[in-house]
């Protein structure tokens, strides 16, 4: 087998960045997309998406990636094939595997035409336990009309990426969990995942069923602990004194929690929180099993974007007036991703009351016209979008904003601080300043 050479399915915001990563390791790597724009527009050395380290790592490594919209190229050029296509959520909280299935049923009919001995295929994308045994496995021996572990093998290798740091993620990831079909399968994945990497991290082979619980159960782990911490933020709210950031700091240095993720402040977001606690709910229920601890998890996460609307439209009661202003929308200062935010859960909150809003967060204009378009203004700078309204809202952890240092209104106005990250304008006796996690 060739394992110098790599298929990747699917370059949207991770399989972009997982193909241009296994590039810059050396690996002639053909990236694969049905949507003939966005390969047409990295035929020109042109990304579509934005992350961290990206843009440099693809001028570096144009020779070694080849954009195509050829699934059949991919069967007959490489010899293992990574899918990364998007599994959305339906209404029940389960990932959809329609575009997943499409893929793979397109790869398996160019594999049923080849005449290779065998192929090795590896999902990455986030699905529900036993989605490979039950759905995925059957589907490519169905339209390849070749056996599992005779003529191809699967493996599950979750990513366990950020959005902002998906390109440090995949090249130096904390550990990799490969779900395998048998021994073969997960050996050819453990010598390409080996030469991806650059930090040799601890590698976990397991069967396919563990490999996807593992991956739903790290990130439910992680919305956990997020909530606790918010959950340390609402007591400390109410007794004066106390102090929520040395709280977390003192008990994160303890090496049976970590500081990570341990910080109170608004809602967890983004595309992967959320939608991974529904599903592991799902799932719960389909085994008929209630997950009590989780389905806390989302309800503290809901009641923690209705506290922070109730403390704004509070705060718009008392000032007597229907605008605001917003400084951060995306959930992750090191994106562009505004899905599920907080900031985006409070501005549809208050546009449901007629409050006007401006917001200023220039790196997700583009992402936020498609959720909110003309309903709200966007500002061009941070001055223009605080002249805007005598209450400001900062909902991102970023010292982007690190304009309000110098900020001395002639007026009295409201800051409410999500994340505590300018305390010292509570010095300032025109400010009102209201922070997440400190007792008012």
């Amino acid at each position: 087998m060739n394992s110098q050479t790599i298929s990747v399915i699917g370059l949207g915001k991770l399989g972009l960045c997982l193909s241009v990563c296994f590039a810059h390791r050396g690996f002639k790597t053909y990236g694969v997309d049905i949507n003939k724009k966005t390969v047409t527009s990295l035929q020109k050395g042109k990304l579509s998406i934005t992350e961290p380290n990206l843009e440099e790592l693809f001028s570096k490594s144009k020779k070694n990636f080849i954009p195509t919209t050829s699934h059949e190229l991919a069967i007959k050029k490489t010899d293992t094939t990574f899918v990364l296509v998007a599994t959305p959520s339906d209404r029940s909280g389960n990932f959809s595997n329609v575009y997943l299935e499409k893929a793979l049923k397109s790869l398996a009919r160019a594999f049923a035409k080849n005449k290779k001995k065998y192929h090795l295929f590896v999902v990455s994308s986030t699905v529900i336990p036993m989605s490979l045994n039950q759905k995925l496995i059957p589907l490519i021996e169905k339209y390849s009309k070749k056996k599992l572990n005779v003529d191809f093998g699967i493996c599950y290798i979750p990513e366990f990426v950020a959005l902002g740091r998906v390109v440090n993620d995949f090249l130096g990831p904390d550990l990799v969990v490969i779900g395998e079909s048998n021994k073969k399968a997960g050996e050819i994945a453990t010598s390409v995942i080996k030469k991806l990497c650059s930090n040799n991290p601890p590698i976990f082979r397991m069967s396919l069923i563990s490999s996807e619980i593992a991956k739903i159960s790290l990130n439910n782990f992680i919305t956990m602990k997020i909530s606790f911490a918010n959950m340390i933020g609402d007591i400390c709210e109410r007794v004066p004194g106390s102090q929520v950031d040395l709280i977390t700091q003192a008990i994160g240095v303890d090496r049976r929690i970590s500081p990570f993720y341990l910080k109170a402040g608004a809602a967890y977001g983004g595309h992967c929180f959320p939608r991974d606690t529904k599903a592991f709910i799902a799932f719960s229920k389909k085994l008929k099993y209630s997950p009590k601890l989780i389905q806390s998890v989302e309800n503290l996460n809901n009641y923690q974007h209705l506290k922070l609307f109730k403390l704004v439209e509070k705060e718009l009661n008392r000032l007597k007036i229907k605008k605001a202003s917003v400084l951060g929308i995306t959930f992750n200062p090191k994106t562009t991703v505004v899905e599920e935010s907080a900031g985006l859960n409070l501005i549809k909150r208050l546009l449901k009351k007629r409050i006007k809003i401006m917001i200023y967060d220039p790196a997700a204009i583009e992402e936020t016209k498609k959720h909110l378009g003309n309903q709200v203004k966007y500002a061009g700078s941070v001055e223009e979008c605080i002249r805007f309204s005598s209450l400001i809202v900062i909902t991102m952890n970023s010292n982007q904003f690190d304009n309000l240092k110098r900020f001395k209104p002639k007026k009295k106005v409201t800051i409410i601080d999500c994340w505590r990250t300018y305390p010292q304008l509570k010095s300032n006796n025109n400010i009102r300043y209201l922070a997440l996690g400190v007792a008012s």
